[in-house]
């Protein structure tokens, strides 16, 4: 039984920006390896950084507040233990204590306030720190770089906010386990399985076979084609010049076969 398909990458990934911004800088070419975290493109920081230093101050006032706060509340401590000495004596008057006490309620309150203003500070940094990380764009796992399309000077908007075309800064593809998607008409299914051999021939080489076996069906069939997707992988070290989207024939062995991959 044969059938025919294509090459496809484990993950490929159209890849956009989280926020809306202008390009500062592309770090990066078509075919070119990149190893997940690394940054690919940069988007001008100049608003974003500001942001997180007005934060960042907004941040250290808010200590200060604190720390004042907290003094007033220890400078009203002392007179009010004074006080609370004095009354029992009558050297004193409870009015004076009931004032003094108050007032040491009222600064603590105020600690507490300020103590809130703080984690709001805390939060908006936190924020700000966040958005700027977004302006450097970074690579989400292992990949070659595909049809890049990001140019310095550009004015992106974030994924979903337009086109699907006009938010794609570039393509990833993992290209460190490369399968062949092939498509089985459905009166053939029931001859397949995970597991089956088979032999690959590309277009790039068509006297050359690579062995293969079924990994995986797909558990629904296509309506328009009338056929199954089965997925196969190549056995180890045969993927070396493959390409994603390259054309496979893909020829079925028996199953009393043995597997090229045993």
């Amino acid at each position: 039984m044969i059938g025919s398909g294509h090459v496809v990458a484990r993950h490929e990934l159209a890849l956009g920006s989280r926020i809306t911004g202008q390009i500062d800088r592309v770090l990066v070419e078509a075919g070119q390896h990149v190893r997940a975290g690394m940054p690919l493109v940069e988007l001008d920081r100049t608003d974003a950084a500001l942001a997180l230093r007005v934060a960042q101050a907004e941040v250290a006032q808010a200590e200060a507040a604190i720390a004042s706060a907290r003094a007033e509340v220890a400078a009203a401590q002392a007179p009010l233990r004074r006080l609370a000495e004095l009354v029992p004596r009558g050297a004193a008057s409870e009015a004076a204590l009931e004032d003094a006490q108050l007032d040491l309620a009222r600064l603590e309150q105020e600690v507490q306030r300020m103590q809130r203003q703080y984690d709001i500070a805390l939060l908006h940094e936190a924020q700000a720190r966040r958005t700027l990380s977004l302006h450097t764009i970074v690579a989400p796992f292992d990949a070659v770089v595909a049809d890049p399309r990001a140019v310095p000077g550009q004015v992106i908007v974030e994924t979903g906010q337009s086109g699907p075309d006009d938010t794609v800064l570039m393509t990833l593809i993992d290209t460190g386990l490369l399968y062949v998607d092939v498509d089985i008409a459905e009166r053939n299914v029931a001859q397949i399985r995970p597991g089956l051999s088979a032999e690959l021939r590309l277009d790039a080489w068509p006297e050359r076979s690579f062995p293969a076996r079924v990994i995986s069906i797909e558990p629904r069939a296509s309506r328009e084609k009338g056929t199954v997707t089965a997925r196969l992988e190549f056995a180890p070290g045969e993927t070396g010049a493959v390409l994603v989207n390259m054309a496979a024939k893909v020829t079925f062995l028996p199953d009393t076969t043995l597997s090229a991959l045993n």
